[in-house]
């Protein structure tokens, strides 16, 4: 399972949360966490969604980019 994942790219909306989730669940089986890159959209809506005034998912996927 670790090496399907090794070198993509993670994305996930407040990624650090998530990957925290990833590591305990690999620790947990005894593999190790393998390397991955993360994108995190809550980050990301910041840049190309300024106009929202609340970064949730839901606000995010919602929007409009026009």
């Amino acid at each position: 399972m670790g090496t399907a994942l090794q070198g993509l790219v993670v994305v996930a909306h407040h990624s650090e949360f998530d990957t925290a989730f990833l590591r305990a669940e690999f620790a947990r089986t005894g593999l190790p966490m393998p390397r991955v890159t993360t994108y995190c959209t809550l980050q990301g809506s910041a840049l190309y969604l300024p106009q929202l005034r609340r970064r949730t998912l839901a606000e995010c996927c919602s929007s409009s980019y026009a």
